[in-house]
């Protein structure tokens, strides 16, 4: 966002699973989210979360914005598959 940094107005595309890296932004226009609600889809944060003020990573890792949190039952079943694997 800073133009001293960003001359030429580059877009940065990354994908993660650290959440707390979402509270360094301070607009929420600039961000997709994928979810997963009857198929995957990538959707802008803004037209989902309207507010600024709250910590976008507890949002996201609360699964308030639904579909982006995996299913406990998922998370037991790979565990076990990982657990049962040498």
């Amino acid at each position: 966002m800073d133009k001293k940094v960003n001359k030429n107005g580059a877009t940065l595309v990354f994908s993660t699973h650290y959440s707390e890296i979402l509270d360094e932004f301070k607009r929420n226009d600039g961000i997709y989210i994928v979810r997963n609600i009857g198929g995957i889809a990538a959707e802008n944060l803004s037209g989902i979360l309207k507010r600024n003020d709250i910590k976008k990573s507890e949002v996201y890792d609360s699964d308030f914005l639904k579909g982006t949190v995996p299913a406990y039952k998922s998370y037991i079943d790979l565990k076990k598959v990982l657990i049962s694997m040498k």
